[in-house]
């Protein structure tokens, strides 16, 4: 785990790091935070259910790409890994990924895997390339025509979750725009991604709601800001972005 403490940290290294160890980074805001923090911590030590948790997602001819802060491991065109790291009992963590598809005939499918490695059991390699765990779930897309596809109902709860992790991603691009001094750089990176979430809102509630916090969001990110304003936002997205509360605690079920 790696700590921030006030504002005079780089939260971009001390996340990395943290994702390389398969840790995790907690912003601290005055000293008197510290203990609760490791209190957690720790807490979350004594708990772990599972260790050095991966998941890959093998797609041929996929482009897949994770929205999360966990490490991501590309092991090649098809494959993908997630690495999560130690799990607590009863933690919930959410995975989302955009997927890509290339064209196909209408009749063909793709087939995406998701497998799930921990406890220190062989992951995939070149030379293995499901690694020695039975395979966790496998996904069948079908390609249709247009119409077909528009026809497709929407799954509005899986459009909530996709929205708040564009949105995250967006601030924490904002935040190291607004740092550069680039206003418009931070601006433009909150107002394209509710553009985005509008192109399918469809006057679902919580979606404008979204819409309507990151237009804000983008007046405010258009001038400077002070530091402490942008370490925490850069906190609570990754946080969010990693299926946690917004102190960097594990989420329980």
């Amino acid at each position: 785990m790696t700590f921030g403490l006030g504002d005079g940290f780089n939260e971009e290294l001390l996340q990395a790091m943290a994702a390389a160890g398969g840790g995790h980074f907690y912003f601290i805001e005055e000293a008197a935070l510290i203990g609760d923090r490791f209190t957690s911590e720790l807490g979350e030590a004594l708990e772990v259910a599972s260790r050095d948790v991966r998941l890959l997602v093998r797609a041929p001819g996929v482009r897949c790409e994770p929205l999360t802060a966990y490490a991501v491991e590309v092991l090649d065109a098809d494959r993908t890994i997630v690495r999560v790291g130690d799990l607590s009992s009863e933690q919930v963590v959410e995975l989302t990924f955009k997927l890509t598809f290339p064209d196909g005939a209408v009749g063909d499918s793709i087939e995406v895997l998701a497998q799930l490695f921990a406890d220190g059991r062989v992951g995939p390699s070149l030379d293995n390339p499901l690694g020695d765990v039975p395979t966790h779930g496998i996904v069948r897309f079908t390609f249709a025509d247009h119409g077909a596809n528009d026809r497709q109902p929407r799954e509005r709860t899986i459009d909530w979750v996709v929205a708040e992790k564009y949105a995250a991603q967006a601030m924490r691009v904002a935040v190291a725009k607004n740092r550069e001094g680039d206003y418009e750089g931070a601006r433009r990176a909150l107002v394209g991604t509710a553009k985005k979430i509008g192109g399918y809102a469809d006057g679902d509630e919580v979606l404008l709601g979204l819409i309507g916090t990151l237009m804000g969001e983008a007046s405010v990110y258009s001038a400077p800001m002070p530091e402490m304003n942008r370490k925490r936002a850069y906190a609570h997205a990754t946080s969010h972005l990693k299926g946690r509360d917004t102190s960097g605690r594990a989420r329980k079920s």
